[in-house]
C-alpha cells in the first residue's frame, strides 16, 4: 500500500468513527485495530495537514 493510500485509508476510518458516534475504542475494536495506532495515524495526519504546527515552532 503506497503512503498516499494509506493517508486515505486513515481518513476513511477517522470519517467512519466521526459519523458512526463510536467511541474511539469501540470503532477500533469493530475495525480490529489498536487504540495506539489510531491515535499515532491522528497525528501523521494533523502533521500532514498542518506541517508547520509543530511544537518546536515558535
Amino acid at each position: 500500500m503506497s503512503k498516499n493510500d494509506k493517508i486515505q485509508y486513515w481518513q476513511r476510518i477517522f470519517q467512519q468513527q466521526t459519523e458512526s458516534e463510536l467511541t474511539k475504542a469501540e470503532c477500533c475494536k469493530t475495525s480490529d485495530l489498536t487504540l495506539s495506532t489510531f491515535y499515532a495515524w491522528a497525528k501523521n495526519l494533523t502533521r500532514i495537514r498542518h506541517p508547520l504546527s509543530k511544537k518546536w515552532c515558535r
